[in-house]
């Protein structure tokens, strides 16, 4: 699957989150539902949009490992955690809370989505770059546009191949720290035998 494939594919998926977790907020306010059956089907609709990334990400469905697999387990974990907390201050704020205030911050699960496909694309190379975008690092936290660019040399007598990463904007409102990277280069050697992505992040 191409990466512009991969562009599209997220963007369409976030889109369908978005129109549900909107139509979840309207349901919420009207009565339609409660609060406990909203924070039901929003985990639904957590773990079905990060699944559904990380397969994007990773190319297809049938590509998807268990280390991949447990890999967005943990972050449909934290995401339930941070749900929760979020059904909470629903709570609290009930009386006054509206519906697009629900609807915007239900929203923003959903960009978090494409740092499940960025990982899960991206792989064991996670463990030897300092950031990956969408991790929150950054004041865009998991809206970052910003992608590493990476090229890789030819196996040495030992097995092992020299990796060179490149931190790239892409046209955008960049935060400081993404443009304080721009360009910031890594480097580093890996087992021949691992697949390293021409890119990394950049979705959006």
């Amino acid at each position: 699957m191409s990466n512009g494939t991969k562009r599209r594919l997220v963007q369409i998926r976030q889109e369908k989150f978005n129109e549900t977790v909107n139509a979840l907020a309207h349901n919420l306010r009207t009565g339609r539902i409660t609060l406990n059956m909203w924070e039901e089907e929003m985990r639904t609709q957590i773990r079905l949009l990060h699944t559904g990334m990380g397969a994007i990400g990773k190319g297809s469905w049938k590509a998807m490992t268990s280390s991949d697999w447990g890999r967005v387990g943990n972050v449909i974990k934290q995401q339930y955690k941070w749900l929760h907390g979020f059904a909470q201050d629903i709570y609290k704020r009930r009386d006054t809370i509206t519906e697009g205030q629900i609807a915007w911050r239900a929203r923003l699960y959903g960009d978090a989505g494409a740092y499940t496909a960025t990982i899960i694309g991206a792989g064991d190379v996670t463990d030897f770059l300092p950031w990956i975008p969408r991790d929150g690092s950054t004041e865009c936290l998991n809206r970052c546009r910003c992608e590493w660019l990476l090229s890789e040399d030819d196996p040495d007598r030992d097995g092992m191949k020299a990796v060179e990463a490149v931190w790239t904007l892409h046209p955008a409102e960049h935060c400081a720290t993404c443009v304080s990277r721009d360009g910031h280069r890594e480097y580093f050697t890996v087992p021949a035998e691992m697949e390293i992505p021409a890119t990394i992040g950049g979705y959006g």
